[in-house]
């Protein structure tokens, strides 16, 4: 399961900064919506196992997966603000926050107030790809296509893939009151879901980018992906898995991960998804109990699968650093994957075990 986590978060460092050696994988749109069925499965686990009787209170929940966020976030938040500064204003990166950027569209007070906000407290930020700036009056304005925008608002994000956690915290609030019902509530509102996918695509035609998937309501589909995902391990977690059967499984999503660029591009498509996205996307649904019940013991996947969201925070900051050096064996994408495993290493040992331990305590306390 570890790998898989790590190989997704390996996937979105592809789309950012190009091939790791030669391999594409499967971009970063597909891996966050996978992020999105592995968080809704590990969300129903843990409040189905481990957030029970004494351990059940949404205080405690949400707290445990703030501190579960925060900390590495607030780490690269600040290494970032202190790179920006070291390495001056003046950049041609627009995939990367400048200070340039405020200092040209100077925000009004409004403005300034939310970008800081969300900038320090993650809320918000998937709000900002449905935002723009006028850069007369400093002031936002909402627009169904962000790209049609300058300058467009994401620059203005210090991480700007921290739009994903808005989601995932938005989702964490609502879990507790989904997660737990019978699979019959939880297919039903999998389906309010893709009724508005269907008026936001069809009805609507908002066929762009942010609506195909930063847009929360219709993304809830595949967190709750994740609930079913849960309850078909509960099943599969009552048998007993040939050694086998797990390793095949482990093969086929990292080979399907692996080989998806070269796959035909079908002509049949449900929404914007081509035949070979909803294929890995059951893949994930269908493989994530299988994944999970083989590697629950095994401290290695473990350690693998906790690199990917440092990782997942780090690599533009990494990005950025190498694209100031200039120097040719750090600014290419294998550099890049290298020095932010590392850089996640690092971030695990200094801030997420730490804070891991602090967790399991308040557990430990509530059920003493």
């Amino acid at each position: 399961m570890g790998r898989l986590r790590l190989l997704l978060a390996l996937s979105v460092i592809a789309s950012h900064v190009g091939p790791i050696l030669g391999f594409e994988l499967i971009g970063g749109s597909l891996a966050v919506q996978s992020f999105f069925i592995i968080s809704g499965f590990y969300m129903s686990l843990i409040l189905n196992e481990k957030y029970i009787g004494p351990n059940s209170s949404f205080k405690l929940f949400i707290t445990n997966r703030l501190l579960r966020l925060y900390p590495v976030y607030l780490v690269v938040l600040v290494l970032t603000l202190v790179v920006v500064v070291i390495i001056g204003h003046n950049s041609s990166d627009s995939s990367y926050p400048i200070l340039d950027e405020y200092a040209y569209a100077g925000p009004d007070k409004l403005s300034s107030i939310f970008l800081v906000f969300t900038n320090i407290f993650i809320w918000g930020q998937d709000l900002v790809m449905f935002l723009g700036i006028n850069s007369d009056t400093g002031k936002l304005f909402f627009t169904d296509n962000f790209w049609n925008t300058s300058p467009k608002l994401y620059n203005f994000l210090f991480i700007p893939q921290g739009w994903s956690l808005a989601l995932e915290m938005t989702f964490y609030l609502i879990a507790p009151f989904l997660l737990r019902k019978r699979v019959r509530f939880v297919c039903i509102i999998i389906l309010l879901s893709l009724a508005v996918r269907i008026i936001i695509y069809y009805l609507l035609a908002l066929r762009n980018d942010p609506w195909t998937y930063r847009f929360f309501p219709s993304e809830l589909t595949f967190f709750l992906f994740g609930c079913i995902s849960y309850r078909i391990y509960q099943t599969l977690n009552t048998m007993k898995i040939p050694k086998i059967a797990g390793l095949l499984t482990l093969a086929t999503v990292i080979g399907l991960t692996m080989i998806y660029p070269i796959l035909p591009q079908s002509s049949l498509q449900i929404f914007h998804f081509h035949l070979k996205d909803i294929l890995y996307i059951g893949c994930i649904i269908f493989s994530t109990p299988v994944l999970f019940i083989i590697s629950k013991k095994n401290k290695f996947d473990f350690k693998i699968g906790e690199l990917s969201y440092p990782v997942y925070i780090v690599h533009l900051l990494i990005a950025k650093i190498c694209g100031a050096l200039a120097v040719g064996i750090f600014n290419n994408p294998f550099s890049i994957i290298v020095l932010s495993i590392i850089a996640a290493y690092l971030l695990n040992k200094a801030v997420v075990e730490p804070i891991d331990r602090l967790r399991q305590k308040r557990l430990t306390k509530t059920c003493n």
